[in-house]
This record gives structure tokens, sequence and C-alpha cells, in this order.
């Protein structure tokens, strides 16, 4: 049961969605947490909106690419490799806008509303990143540094 500052379906919503980010990032219910994101989804100070890299091979830099509206995920790929001992995300998406644009790239920045479902699949070894000397990249190996 949501604490009695939750009064609306809405806000419900923004409840249950603080504690899936709280259960994401300390693998536990943090109320102080939970709170500051409710009030922050409820208030709109968390905006909608998503940043797509694209791989500039002439600056070996990411342009980006931001986009300030709500949008959905159309697909979602990539893989959860260690890099220097930490778990690091790596992941293409695809979105699609209002009027039925499609944009893609790497995913940089994004923030949700009201949820976004993942799936995540276990691979047989642990992935690793080694930065490859030609492109500046940290490209995937499956032994450790």
């Amino acid at each position: 049961m949501p604490p009695g500052y939750v009064k609306t379906i809405k806000e419900e919503m923004f409840y249950e969605y603080a504690k899936l980010i709280s259960r994401s990032a300390y693998d536990s219910l943090q109320r102080p947490f939970i709170t500051d994101r409710f009030k922050k989804l409820r208030d709109g100070e968390i905006t909608i909106d998503v940043t797509l890299g694209y791989f500039n091979w002439t600056k070996k830099t990411f342009d980006k690419i931001s986009i300030q509206e709500q949008v959905e995920v159309l697909s979602l790929g990539g893989n959860i490799v260690f890099d220097n001992g930490n778990p690091k995300l790596h992941a293409h998406v695809v979105i699609g806008k209002s009027d039925a644009t499609a944009y893609g790239g790497h995913l940089m920045e994004g923030h949700v509303r009201p949820i976004l479902e993942v799936i995540l699949v276990e691979s047989p070894s642990h992935l690793h990143r080694r930065i490859d000397v030609e492109t500046g990249l940290a490209l995937i190996t499956l032994e450790p540094d």
C-alpha cells in the first residue's frame, strides 16, 4: 500500500516506478530515495527525453542527438560487460515518436515514464571490454584485463 501522500492513480504509477528504480539502484527499497524520486516524477523535475549517440569515425567520439519529448522504445539490444571490474551497459535503441518517425543509435541517456520492461539473458561467459588501439573503442573480449 502506498503512503498517504500518493493520492491518484498517476501518482501511484510514479510511486511504483520509484520503487523499481530503488530496487535496481540499491537492490532494496530505500524509502528516502523512493520519496525523492516520486516527488520529482510527480512535479515534472524528471523529464521525458532520450539522448542517442552516433559514433563519428573521424572524431573518434560520439555525436549526441537529443530528443526532448515522450517516445516509445521500439527495439533495445546490447550487453552488460565488465569494464575495469565494474558492470557497464552498452545498448542500441530504436525509438518511435508520436508522428511515427523513428530514430536509432547508441543509448547514451534516457528517462522513462511510466515504465520500460526489459528482459536480461545471462551469457555463458562473462564479457569484458578492452581498448582497441586502432579505434579507441572498448571492444568485447571474453578475457579479463
